[in-house]
């Protein structure tokens, strides 16, 4: 009974295109064999194992599309004819969503490489930006409208300075604000005329309570209140820093391990 590597079985029964994307997808647990998900590319699985991708069937090419659709409908955001960077763009969920709204562009930004979907990297309105880190890219080819962010492994109060110098200022009256019977989501009044652009941000407890805690928790903020208490830091943040926070909902699905994660609509106020 011979066994291969589950990067290269994925890539063999063309189930994706290149080893870096299947690799991707299987670190991201998209992949099953035999009806469970394996999250380690070199695991040694039976040639004759059943694989299957489990985006088929969905919407989006990542799970993250889900969570940023729930965002532009909580937040009445219309991207249709935005120029937009996604930054943190890894398999191309929230891009994926973005281009089905209208998005007339993308910049699609990872400090990665390879994980973008392939068919997202034919598209002509996705401008793949791959290995590149956010903290050191000052400026974009042009403004955009719409800055949507969704990063691991790096807390977002260290992009959010960068990625502001990014935008456009926003027209005013182009704002809107979600439905006020919207469950737990925080309505805030904002008089215009407005500065910068907007932004969307996937706000993750554990890469914000830091290393002791999300080491004790085994990255998984299992505790509510250390949940809550890391979305109001990052609140009275925001207020330092000189940004407006519109609107806020809790994401709809959760992480990949389990984590429960936020959605906040913000703009810059200098």
């Amino acid at each position: 009974m011979s066994k291969k590597r589950l990067d290269l079985l994925v890539v063999e029964r063309g189930l994706c295109e290149t080893r870096s994307k299947a690799q991707a997808l299987i670190l991201a647990g998209e992949v099953a064999v035999d009806g469970r998900a394996v999250t380690k590319a070199g695991a040694l699985t039976r040639e004759e194992a059943e694989i299957t991708l489990r985006l088929h069937g969905k919407k989006y090419v990542g799970r993250g599309g889900l969570k940023l659709e729930h965002a532009l409908d909580v937040f009445a955001i219309d991207p249709s004819g935005f120029v937009v960077a996604d930054a943190g763009a890894s398999t191309g969920g929230f891009t994926d969503c973005l281009l089905q709204r209208g998005a007339v562009k993308v910049y699609a930004i990872d400090v990665g490489y390879g994980q973008l979907d392939y068919r997202l990297r034919q598209d002509s309105r996705v401008i793949n930006m791959e290995r590149v880190n956010i903290r050191e890219l000052a400026a974009l080819p042009e403004s955009v409208d719409l800055v949507v962010m969704d990063v691991c492994f790096i807390s977002v109060r260290l992009l959010l300075p960068v990625v502001r110098k990014w935008l456009n200022p926003p027209t005013p009256g182009r704002l809107r604000r979600a439905s006020p019977s919207i469950d737990r989501t925080i309505q805030i009044p904002l008089s215009p005329p407005f500065s910068k652009g907007e932004i969307i941000v996937l706000f993750k407890p554990q890469f914000e309570v830091g290393k002791e805690i999300a080491n004790r928790f085994r990255g998984v903020i299992a505790d509510e209140q250390i949940r809550l208490n890391a979305l109001e830091a990052f609140r009275m943040w925001l207020r330092e820093h000189e940004f407006e926070i519109l609107a806020e909902c809790e994401s709809p699905i959760q992480g990949d391990k389990g984590n429960h994660e936020y959605l906040l609509h913000i703009i810059s106020v200098i």
